[in-house]
C-alpha cells in the first residue's frame, strides 16, 4: 500500500527542508516525493545533507512545471493548510483524512501536497486537491516548518497502515479433506491396537474412535495441523 503514497512539494525555496522531508518519509516507509518548479536541484549539495538516509528519495525524486501534472495519475489527492479558505473543500483534521487516504490507495497513487512555509498553497493548487488538511496545534501558533508538517502527516501515515494491517484478517488455513480426516483416524486406530489394550474390531476402541472423529470434527483442522499430528505419530513410533 504504500507503493501508492506519494509527498508533492510545491515550489520548495529551501534545499535543507527539501532534504529533511525526504529523512522524514525515509523513517516512515514513503518513497515517492515529487518536487513542483523547485529553486533549486534535488541533488543540492544542502538538500544531500539534510537527507541523510533519505539520499535514495532524492535521487529518485521527480520534478514537474506544476501540481496539475505532479498528481495527473492520482485517484485522491490532500493539501495541507495552516489557514481557513474561502474557496476549495474545507479542512479536515490530518488523522481522518490520513484514513480515508489510505482506503483511496488501495484503487491507485494517492498524493499529500505541501506548499511553501511563507506562502502555503495557492488557491490554482489548492483546486487540485480533493480534500485540505489540518495538522491541530495550540493555536497561539498555528503555523508548522514544512519539514515538521511533512514528518507528521507521514507519520499519521504509517500509523494508519500499521492499524490497517493489524484489522486485517489473518490468511486462512488450507482446510483438510475428509479423506486426511479419516486417514489421521486410520492411523491412530492401528497405533491403539500395536499399544493395547484395545484388538482389533473391539467395540470400545469403535466409541473410542468415534469420539475422536467428532473432537477432530469439531476442531477443523486443517492441512498443516493434519501434517503436524502426523509427525508426532511418526516420532512416537507409529
Amino acid at each position: 500500500m504504500k507503493d501508492q503514497l506519494r509527498i508533492v512539494m510545491c515550489r520548495p525555496t529551501r534545499p535543507g527542508n527539501v532534504g529533511a522531508a525526504a529523512r522524514a518519509m525515509k523513517t516512515m516507509g514513503i518513497r515517492s516525493l515529487v518536487l513542483v518548479d523547485p529553486l533549486h536541484p534535488a541533488d543540492d549539495q544542502d538538500a544531500v545533507a539534510r537527507a541523510r538516509d533519505g539520499r535514495d528519495l532524492l535521487a529518485a525524486a521527480r520534478t514537474v512545471a506544476t501540481v496539475e501534472e505532479a498528481v495527473a495519475d492520482c485517484v485522491f489527492v490532500v493539501g495541507f493548510s495552516a489557514r481557513d479558505r474561502a474557496l476549495g473543500p474545507p479542512v479536515r483534521d490530518v488523522r481522518e483524512v490520513t484514513r480515508e487516504t489510505l482506503a483511496h490507495a488501495a484503487h491507485g497513487p494517492v498524493a499529500f501536497v505541501f506548499g511553501t512555509e511563507r506562502d502555503g498553497l495557492s488557491n490554482a493548487e489548492l483546486a487540485a486537491c480533493h480534500a485540505l488538511a489540518r495538522i491541530p496545534t495550540d493555536g497561539e501558533a498555528t503555523s508548522l516548518n514544512l519539514a515538521s508538517a511533512i514528518q507528521l502527516a507521514c507519520y499519521e501515515l504509517h500509523l494508519a497502515t500499521l492499524a490497517e494491517r493489524a484489522a486485517a484478517p489473518a490468511p486462512e488455513a488450507t482446510p483438510a479433506t475428509r479423506g486426511d480426516v479419516l486417514a489421521l483416524l486410520a492411523r491412530l486406530h492401528r497405533a491403539l491396537v500395536a499399544v493395547g489394550p484395545f484388538a482389533e474390531g473391539d467395540a470400545k476402541l469403535d466409541a473410542v474412535e468415534q469420539r475422536a472423529l467428532r473432537l477432530l470434527d469439531r476442531a477443523a483442522l486443517g492441512k498443516e495441523e493434519l501434517r503436524a499430528l502426523h509427525a508426532m505419530l511418526k516420532w512416537m513410533g507409529h
